[in-house]
């Protein structure tokens, strides 16, 4: 199972923290880079919805994210926003960065690293 955990930005671009049964391979990385550049090509639209931040929790239990539900926990806002593009849902507290994929013009993925969940060596990521 692949849970998506967050991606905040940073200096050198973007990182996003994965919960996955086995690491990513080389060859992981390359389908992956080979399809964002697929999404970028054709553009797709994401799409905003603004949910209540008791929906937000209903929404994400139902869907057993239980990471993205951690935090919501530090989220004081009453009113956030999910963005889904294709199948994916995404959040941030920021808000959208870019309208559509359209906009991502430089791709390229650089490397994998472990990490523990907000520092914590008990957590499974």
């Amino acid at each position: 199972m692949l849970k998506l955990l967050s991606g905040p930005a940073i200096e050198q671009g973007f990182y996003y923290d994965f919960e996955r049964d086995e690491p990513f391979t080389e060859e992981d990385l390359q389908k992956i880079e080979t399809r964002m550049k697929e999404l970028s090509a054709k553009s797709p639209p994401y799409y905003r919805t603004e949910l209540s931040k008791a929906e937000a929790i209903q929404l994400f239990s139902k869907m057993e994210e239980t990471y993205k539900l951690e935090l919501l926990e530090d989220i004081q806002k009453m009113k956030l926003s999910v963005h889904t593009v294709k199948a994916i849902l995404l959040t941030c507290v920021a808000g959208l960065h870019l309208p559509d994929t359209g906009k991502i013009k430089a791709i390229k993925l650089l490397r994998t690293s472990g990490a523990y969940w907000r520092g914590n060596e008990k957590t499974k990521c």
